[in-house]
This record gives structure tokens, C-alpha cells and sequence, in this order.
């Protein structure tokens, strides 16, 4: 089995002079030790959320991450915590974090629980400080680095404590509990959970392998050497050309290329996450209207997708051999997208920098940008969505163990901390791709002008806490 392993991000220290071992849990009172599981997607506001929910002289956030297989889990301590957190002012806390799956993963224990559907966590008794450094500016940056053995079940250089299988105490997911549900997921007693509701929004976005995005640029007759910064080098792909490609229809590289003489053999990657995947839900609904449209999506890039599938396609007796490939995470599918020889393509939530999988790229949908707005560079990458000209987008949603908050009550207090932190959108300005949404706080809080300072990191628009409608201006 694949060794994986937590690095450590202490912004304040130096580097470490040799590895010793810690346990996280020394002087976290038993009822501030956290489990969550879930979409990755909300990794990065979650982080920011617990950092302010530290004070920053005495108890500032120490970060571990996961360094491999895309950065699936990650650890959050905190020395001394403020009235903000729900906990008690003052007490340590460490929160776990575990994206492997994606949302289903963190959702399916919470509201089944099910020994089978048991995410398996770090060991926080025992981790390993060491020296290497690293940078992972989508959660933080630092320059001490560790590991926690996790996920593993073998003893490796004397440490026996390779994570543990529980059921998280919530879990944060892309989309809501009902669109899984109407994907065919199975839904336990209602006695096992609470649904938080909408706790803010995420927005997602397709990239292209850097082949496949010149490719598209001479389609649209953009020069691959066009250095603009207004946006208008960004190829565009339609909502129909991506829907033809998840749905498996013939002749993918001409739907993608209609303009291009294919002359030879071409390669064409479908990198695409799990079904439990938040980040696939949210896809298969937008492009396919699945489950919406109360049919099955089918082949390529829909809920019916094998984990993974080679087959030539020959539209115009030009072969095109495309392989599709499911992953665990959105880390894999960047891996896939940027690293391809020949032309690739997947999408990605929007937290996503484009600086953390290039040489791939974003594409614009229906000639609309992720990337820019008002033809102006937009790193925040959520104010065409706020403004409602991009529209692949949709409301997050908490669930809670309700046996977790029986027997902590500060289970409960975390989590309407956390969710109030998340659906204010004035608190993720540092976090790109992710919105406050207006059912979840109140319009009111960001004042009536939707381009404001206050509004520009709320959504104007909203469905309403149900993915199969259509945003609705709620300013």
C-alpha cells in the first residue's frame, strides 16, 4: 500500500534542527479534538476560518498537510482559541481534515453510519517534525516540515500508529445531500444527522492541457503567441461542446475543435473525479442536467463512468484514442490535465489557482471567464459568478453527526461557527472560487450596490439551496 504523508506549516518557526516526535492532542481538552470530512474544495476557507478562530499572539494555526496523492488530508492545530470558535476562549483545539473522496466520502458515515463508510484519519499522537520545507499557498506557507503516518496499516522507520477509521464529527460538501440523494446514494435515519444548510458557495471551472488550449486558440482564431491581459487570449469552450464530451458522443475532438482539419492520430485525456465527488455532482448536473433531467448520465464523463476506459474514436477516419481517468481528488486530476503529452481536459473547483497546475490553463464557458472580469485579470476568480455572468456554480452545504453533537456539545458550537464564518463573504476575501451566499446570511449585511467592496465576495444570485434551478438575483 501507497505510504502517505502530512507535512507541517509553522509560518513562525524556523527551520527545524532534526526530526522528534510530537502528539498533537498534548493539552487539547478531549471535547476541542475535531474530525471532518468531505469536498476539498472548502480545504482552503476552512483553514482561513480556523486561522481566525486562533489568537494571533499566542495561539496562531499550525498547519500539516498531506504531501502526496494530492494533498488529501490535512491537520489544524491551535494554541489558544477565541470566542469566535464557539470554544472555550483561551483552550487548544486540532481539527482533521480529510478530502480523499471528495464530498460523498465525508457525507455517506455522517448520515449512515456504517462501519464501511468509516473515513480513516491521521494519528495525531504521533507525528514527525523534520526539516524539509514546502509551499502550498492555497491553505498556508511555512518553512518547517513533518509527517503523520495515515491511511496505511503498515509500520514504517519504528512508528505503529497509521490512522484510524471513524466517523467524522461533520462533513462540508459541494452540493447538497438531496442531489446526492437523486444520484442514488442511500440516505440513513434522519436521527443520525442535522443539515447545517448552505453555508456559502463554490465555483468550478474546466482546464486544458497546454496542447489542447492552443489548439482551441487557433480554432478561434487567437495567436498561440497572444500576450493580452484582458481576458481575450482565453480560448472558450460551450456548455454543449463539454456536455457532447461527457456524454460519450462520437467525434469529441471535433466537438471541441470544429474549425480544425484533423489530419492525424490524436490523443485526448478525460480526467474526471469519482462519483462521490462534490466536484463530479456539481459537473454531471451542469453539463448533463443529471440528476435533474431524471435520467442516467451515461459513458464518458457521467455518473455512469467506469474508473477507467481506453477507446479509439474515428470521426472523419482520423483516429482519436481517448482514455478517461476517475480520481480520489482534484490534486490528481491537475496532475493528469497539466502533465499530459497530448490533449487533456477536466474540471476543477475553483479555489483552484491556475499558478498550481500550469502549463495548464482555465478555458472560458460560453465565452465567459472564470479568470477575468471587466477584462481585468481577477484572482479572487468569483466575481463573474457574484455578478452572475458565470453560472457553474453552486450553494455548499454542512451536515452534522448528531451522535457527535450528543456527545460533544462543541461539535455543534464548531460547526455554526464555521458555517457563519464561511456564508459571510466579507471572511473569504483571500479565499478565490469561494462566496458568501445571501439565503445563508441575509442580503442586507453587504448593502443594495452588487460591485461593492462589502458584496463582491457574496453572490448576488442564488438557487435557492436546490441545484436543479436556476440562479435567481436576490439583491
Amino acid at each position: 500500500m501507497k505510504m502517505r504523508k502530512i507535512a507541517l506549516a509553522i509560518s513562525t518557526l524556523a527551520l527545524a534542527p532534526s526530526a522528534f516526535a510530537l502528539d498533537l492532542t498534548t493539552g487539547v481538552p478531549a471535547g476541542n479534538i475535531f474530525y471532518i470530512g468531505g469536498a476539498s474544495a472548502q480545504t482552503p476557507g476552512l483553514a482561513v476560518a480556523l486561522g481566525k478562530f486562533c489568537n494571533a499572539t499566542t495561539g496562531n494555526l499550525k498547519t500539516y498537510f498531506d504531501i502526496q496523492d494530492g494533498k488529501q488530508a490535512f491537520v489544524y492545530t491551535c494554541d489558544a482559541a477565541t470566542a469566535a470558535s464557539g470554544l472555550t476562549v483561551g483552550s487548544k483545539f486540532v481539527v482533521a481534515k480529510v478530502d480523499a473522496g471528495g464530498s460523498w466520502s465525508g457525507l455517506d458515515p455522517v448520515v449512515n453510519r456504517t462501519d464501511a463508510s468509516k473515513l480513516r484519519f491521521p494519528t495525531l499522537t504521533d507525528a514527525v517534525v523534520g526539516t524539509p520545507t514546502f509551499a502550498n499557498s492555497a491553505v498556508t506557507a511555512g518553512t518547517a516540515a513533518g509527517d503523520i503516518m495515515w491511511d496505511d496499516g503498515t509500520s514504517v522507520a519504528g512508528h505503529t500508529e497509521a490512522g484510524v477509521k471513524m466517523i467524522p464529527d461533520f462533513a462540508l460538501s459541494d452540493v447538497s445531500l438531496n442531489l446526492f440523494k437523486a444520484r442514488g446514494k442511500a440516505i440513513g435515519s434522519s436521527s443520525n444527522y442535522s443539515v447545517k444548510g448552505t453555508f456559502g458557495g463554490q465555483g468550478f471551472g474546466v482546464i486544458v492541457s497546454p496542447s489542447l488550449y492552443a489548439a482551441l486558440q487557433t480554432d478561434q482564431g487567437i495567436s498561440t503567441s497572444c500576450a493580452a491581459t484582458d481576458g481575450s487570449c482565453q480560448p472558450s469552450i460551450s456548455k454543449a461542446q463539454y456536455a457532447n464530451i461527457a456524454a460519450g458522443t462520437k467525434g469529441l475532438l471535433q466537438q471541441l475543435l470544429p474549425a480544425t482539419t484533423l489530419s492525424s492520430t490524436k490523443t485526448l485525456l478525460i480526467s474526471r473525479r469519482s462519483t462521490s465527488s462534490g466536484t463530479q455532482a456539481a459537473s454531471d448536473q451542469y453539463f448533463l442536467n443529471f440528476p435533474c433531467n431524471a435520467t442516467t448520465a451515461s459513458t464518458l464523463g457521467g455518473a455512469g463512468a467506469p474508473v477507467s476506459a481506453t477507446f479509439t474514436d474515428t470521426p472523419g477516419g482520423v483516429g482519436t484514442v481517448v482514455t478517461v481517468q476517475l480520481e480520489s481528488s482534484t490534486g490528481n486530476v491537475k496532475s493528469n490535465v497539466k502533465g499530459a503529452a497530448g490533449f487533456a481536459i477536466g474540471v476543477v473547483s475553483l479555489e483552484n489557482a491556475e499558478s498550481g497546475f500550469s502549463p495548464a490553463k482555465y478555458v472560458k464557458i460560453n465565452g465567459v471567464s472564470p479568470t477575468y472580469y471587466k477584462g481585468v485579470a481577477d484572482t479572487t476568480q468569483k466575481k463573474a459568478i457574484v455578478n452572475g455572468l458565470y453560472d457553474f456554480a453552486y450553494e455548499s452545504h454542512m451536515v452534522v453527526s448528531s451522535q457527535a453533537v450528543a456527545a460533544n456539545a462543541n461539535v455543534d458550537l464548531l460547526a455554526s461557527a464555521l458555517r457563519a464564518d464561511l456564508a459571510n463573504g466579507s471572511n473569504l476575501t483571500t479565499s478565490p472560487g469561494l462566496f458568501g451566499d445571501p439565503t445563508a446570511v441575509g442580503k442586507a449585511t453587504y448593502g443594495t450596490t452588487g460591485n461593492s467592496a462589502a458584496s463582491m465576495h457574496t453572490s448576488q444570485f442564488s438557487r435557492g439551496q436546490n441545484e436543479c434551478k436556476t440562479g435567481v438575483y436576490k439583491y
